[in-house]
């Protein structure tokens, strides 16, 4: 790997880290304050702003090179960390520092993650790209791990405005890792037009391509299908815990814990295995499907906690399996020039179907059993995610001819 890309990938781990002590911390201290049906609102918020970011963000993603995006979005995090730091510290925070932080945090994430997601394919050579996407998953990994760790601890020993100070120095360190990297790309690579009225049609190009490319459509209807399967893994995993398998708040830790692991070690063995690197990639992400189906299934029959905990980190190392390959996908088949509108149009769908899938579980549980709901979501995505690699495999591939597109790409003007 290049010398870029290291310091890029150490960069990554500290903000990662940084993230996720102060985020489970927030969600924590929020907790305190807030009622449950308050609480659901705060998350629920949450994901509608990464809905509209990454709806209507693409343009501008697409606007700037990458390095210059990035550092400007983990310099406005430290900015705005060190600014509700000095808030808090003058009065007693209050629920409104809290839910405005993770608010602007999730906005200035989906910028980030936009960018590293550009920086990847632009540093890294197209024979790497599989491996460096592992790795890449396995950092968010680790980070989440040693997050969930460190945050237990630091809520435990620290107060919340010490915690979001620990958050902007680690990203201090995370910008002065990357403040002199530049991008080897020429010029042309990168839309600079600066025609504002235009950046609607900008925008537009995005969901065009997205609608035109049969490949990048069977990937979005794949992932759908994934959030329906895993969403009471998600949405009902406390409930789960304490009246499935009859755990309390300890077990509810190190069910997420295996999760992580089992996604790390899935991660380490994709980048380092050579019978991995015999599967196309698109069988890959079909089989990762299907197998968080048959891990979900297995949870809804298993009220031993022990095999429990073994369905969860196989469910980790599932969802791993999934990532990586849509990623490098989706990279792969989208020109550079749309790749920040194109990834910001399938998160922005993906994301909205998760909202609704997380709605319809809580309604769900009104008139059956959490292991009724798990056991419903799973079997139902699994038929469909079943009949869809039926399809795309006993199809010849069809894809849209991207040299037709290429006059129509160029001609797309996006706005500042």
């Amino acid at each position: 790997m290049s010398k870029e890309f290291k310091l890029f990938y150490i960069s990554n781990i500290i903000s990662v880290l940084g993230n996720s002590v102060s985020y489970i911390a927030v969600y924590w201290f929020s907790a305190q304050i807030l009622n449950p049906f308050q609480l659901s609102l705060m998350i629920a918020s949450v994901f509608l702003m990464r809905f509209l970011f990454s709806t209507f963000g693409g343009p501008i993603i697409d606007h700037y090179d990458g390095f210059k995006l990035l550092k400007i979005s983990i310099s406005l995090r430290v900015i705005l960390l060190f600014t509700v730091y000095l808030a808090i510290f003058k009065e007693e925070y209050t629920v409104t520092f809290l839910v405005l932080l993770v608010l602007c945090q999730t906005a200035i994430q989906i910028v980030a993650s936009n960018a590293s997601f550009k920086l990847v394919k632009i540093i890294v050579e197209d024979e790497m790209l599989l491996k460096a996407n592992s790795y890449l998953n396995t950092l968010d990994r680790i980070g989440s791990l040693v997050g969930l760790l460190l945050g237990g601890i630091f809520i435990a020993n620290f107060s919340i405005q010490n915690i979001i100070f620990f958050e902007a120095v680690a990203h201090v360190f995370a910008l002065l890792l990357i403040i002199n990297l530049k991008s080897n790309k020429e010029s042309d690579e990168i839309d600079n037009s600066v025609k504002s009225f235009e950046y609607f049609n900008s925008l537009k190009m995005g969901f065009r391509y997205l609608s035109k490319d049969k490949a990048l459509l069977k990937i979005l209807i794949a992932a759908i299908l994934a959030n329906l399967i895993i969403t009471p893994s998600n949405t009902l995993l406390a409930p789960f815990v304490e009246r499935v398998l009859g755990r309390g708040a300890e077990w509810f830790s190190y069910i997420q814990i295996a999760t992580v692991v089992g996604g790390i070690l899935a991660s380490l063995y994709y980048a380092k295995s050579s019978l991995m690197k015999n599967i196309k990639l698109e069988h890959m992400f079909y089989i990762s499907i299907m197998l968080q189906g048959i891990f979900m299934i297995g949870l809804s029959y298993f009220e031993n906690i022990v095999l429990s905990v073994l369905m969860f980190t196989l469910l980790g190392a599932a969802l791993s399996l999934f990532g990586i390959p849509f990623a490098t996908m989706l990279q792969q088949n989208t020109p550079e020039k749309l790749l920040g509108r194109v990834r910001s149009s399938m998160v922005a769908l993906s994301t909205l179907s998760s909202t609704i899938f997380y709605f319809l579980s809580g309604y769900m549980t009104k008139f059956m059993s959490v292991k009724l709901v798990y056991l419903s979501f799973s079997i139902t995505g699994f038929i469909f995610v079943t009949l869809l690699t039926f399809v795309a495999f006993s199809k010849k591939k069809v894809t849209i001819n991207k040299e037709n597109l290429k006059d129509e790409i160029s001609q797309t003007k996006v706005g500042n």
